[in-house]
């Protein structure tokens, strides 16, 4: 099965930020003992996860309005978004993809 993955980070108040590789890593990891075909990871730098109007989620969708992404991996719901409501909806439009 394919499966893109999808990391973001940035600053919180603290100043404090976790890592791209970190996150890239726990997705290789995830696939690779998950036995799915990592095609990508989708990477959004320094860009809230208040809004769903980021330039490689967009990327994303566009791959998965084309019925091209099996399967997400993030390293956890937070990288997709910040908003609880907007995630679950997110969660919703996948669930719809499939």
């Amino acid at each position: 099965m394919r499966a893109d993955g999808y990391v973001r980070v940035y600053r919180d108040e603290d100043g404090k930020k976790e890592s791209i590789e970190a996150q890239k890593k726990v997705i290789i990891d995830f696939a690779r003992q998950s036995g799915l075909e990592l095609i990508n990871i989708f990477k959004d730098n320094n860009v809230s996860g208040y809004t769903f109007e980021r330039e490689r989620l967009n990327n994303l969708k566009e791959l998965i309005e084309g019925g091209m992404v099996d399967t997400l991996v993030a390293k956890d719901l937070s990288r997709i978004g910040r908003h609880n409501a907007k995630v679950l909806l997110f969660l919703d439009y996948l669930d719809d993809k499939r």
